[in-house]
């Protein structure tokens, strides 16, 4: 099916059903407050037919209907995304779809509409209390997949093989072994991955008839994390933040875009600079005056950039703990960072398609860099890294294809490899 036919089929099966009377509202980096059906009808149902995502539980259900959520912990993704990751998925009738994160019931659903009567659906939820609520659901709107609780990272292998599989909470690293062993050789597999540094890429995978996969990243998209997957953040106190060392940088506005966006250099950095937390905050000081945060709670180092982008001055970094991770990320310097600010003088420059930076996250650098850091190992001994060579990290293989051959920033083909562990 096509996005739009997916989109039809959106309308076809809405997800009014499937969301809980009370959701949790609130502008990011502020606490959630719960908005009841019941109390605000009218603004409970702008929000769930809108094309925005609807946060269904915080804090993994610990706050109470008239408390305040701090972390989102399970949702109903945005219509649009949820198009684009079905059609990516290619799911036809009669096939056998597994699904990582039940969530609100809806996407089973729709996969259910699609494959009818003759496919088979399967659905895992971690969360005992999300799974029941979407068997509710599920079972009063006339769908019947087979609803799991358990542990999405181990898939479900009394129904395998599955002809798709699709993950809606995203993978830090490793893809899981179950995922391609429990799909049978020709099958896809689509989900949000993505490491400390990047909020996450959509990965979309064939299975060979060796349990390796081979894919590509078809663009930007972040999900919340696998439950065993959560990131861990180290915020020093006041104090020692006033101890910090301070230094200045030759990083302005447009490179500040590129450190921080996945589809330019930010994979780059992610690969290169492991255990590194990147949390931005927009306009945390006023209008353009954003900042930077990286954490690494192992070595409890931490750096903040305070990103005046219309400033003509030095702009300064602070740093504390013995790994100088503001450093780390623009080690590259002398090669990214100068490739960058030549491109933006350069339109033209190869690396760049239509004034944009191309590929610098799997082109040479990137793959140089992947092959020193972070137990990286090339497969191809000697020299600087180039594209078209293989580097891998503990098992993923991540293909640098030729820049010239890349459509889009992101779209890099990846190889996946089932090893021993």
């Amino acid at each position: 099916m096509t996005q739009t036919e997916w989109s039809d089929l959106l309308t076809e099966v809405p997800r009014t059903p499937f969301i809980p009377d009370t959701i949790w509202v609130g502008d990011e980096g502020a606490d959630l407050v719960p908005l009841s059906r019941h109390d605000d009808p009218q603004g409970w149902q702008a929000l769930v037919d809108s094309d925005q995502p609807v946060v269904t539980q915080v804090d993994d259900g610990a706050a109470g209907p008239e408390g305040v959520g701090w972390m989102p912990t399970s949702s109903c993704s945005q219509p649009t995304v949820v198009a684009a990751m079905l059609d990516a998925l290619d799911v036809r009738a009669g096939q056998r779809i597994l699904e990582i994160g039940t969530g609100t019931g809806w996407n089973a659903a729709l996969l259910c509409r699609r494959v009818g009567p003759d496919g088979r659906v399967v659905t895992i939820e971690v969360d005992p209390g999300v799974a029941d609520a979407a068997r509710v659901a599920l079972a009063r709107a006339g769908y019947e997949p087979l609803v799991v609780t358990g542990d999405g990272v181990l898939g479900y292998a009394e129904d395998a093989p599955y002809d798709r599989l699709i993950a809606t909470a995203t993978v830090r690293g490793i893809v899981p072994r179950a995922w391609l062993t429990q799909t049978r050789p020709g099958g896809l597999v689509v989900l949000p991955w993505a490491n400390d540094y990047i909020a996450g890429a959509q990965l979309v995978l064939t299975v060979g008839p060796n349990g390796n996969a081979t894919g590509r990243f078809t663009g930007t998209l972040g999900f919340m994390a696998l439950r065993s997957q959560r990131r861990r953040y180290y915020s020093p106190t006041p104090a020692r933040i006033r101890n910090a060392q301070t230094s200045t940088t030759d990083v302005h506005g447009r490179d500040f875009w590129q450190i921080i966006n996945t589809d330019e250099a930010a994979m780059s950095i992610g690969l290169r600079v492991p255990h590194c937390n990147l949390t931005v905050h927009i306009d945390h000081s006023g209008n353009a005056r954003h900042s930077l945060e990286l954490d690494d709670i192992g070595t409890r180092s931490w750096a903040r950039f305070d990103a005046h982008l219309t400033s003509p001055d030095k702009l300064f970094v602070h740093q504390l703990g013995p790994r100088k991770l503001w450093d780390e990320v623009v080690a590259w310097d002398a090669q990214s960072i100068h490739l960058l600010t030549r491109n933006h003088r350069d339109p033209g420059h190869p690396l760049r398609s239509n004034g944009r930076l191309r590929a610098l996250h799997l082109c040479e650098y990137g793959a140089q860099a992947m092959a020193v850091h972070g137990g990286l190992r090339a497969r191809e001994a000697g020299g600087a890294a180039r594209p078209g060579m293989l580097v891998a990290l503990r098992g993923v293989q991540l293909h640098v294809a030729r820049i010239d051959d890349l459509p889009d920033a992101l779209e890099c083909e990846a190889r996946v490899l089932v090893e021993a562990e």
